[in-house]
């Protein structure tokens, strides 16, 4: 639904001047002409990003359902509850986890693809070498 909005998921935690030399990254684009080609990255990082939100939610969903069979407020379901706390780290966090550093990745991946910049050139890392 972000993608949407005038502030996309992806645009306000990874693509910003807190994060990345915006303008750099902007002339870069211009440069070479792939602005379009360049929201349709960020458009495609947003649905990766949301994917990772949907696939932790249907896991969680799953999870309950295997793990959760006794009647809530009784010693066997808090047991039950804290099996499935202890085994949502791995089938939950680690999917989700590993889809948004693919996500963060693929983004990062085609900022230099398509501005011919490095990495290290494009990372907001304090200095104003623009």
């Amino acid at each position: 639904m972000s993608v949407k909005t005038r502030f996309p998921l992806v645009k306000t935690f990874l693509y910003n001047d807190k994060v990345l030399k915006i303008h750099k990254v902007s002339t870069a684009l211009q440069q070479y002409g792939n602005e379009a080609r360049f929201e349709k990255v960020l458009r495609n990082t947003s649905y990766f990003v949301a994917c990772s939100f949907f696939l932790s939610s249907i896991l969680n969903y799953l999870l309950a359902k295997y793990f959760l069979v006794s009647p809530p407020g009784t010693e066997a379901f808090n047991a039950e509850l804290g099996k499935m706390t202890a085994w949502s780290y791995p089938i939950i966090a680690v999917p989700a986890m590993l889809v948004m550093i693919a996500s963060m990745f693929y983004l990062f991946r085609q900022i230099r693809l398509l501005t011919h910049l490095k990495l290290e050139e494009v990372i907001n890392d304090g200095s104003d070498d623009d």
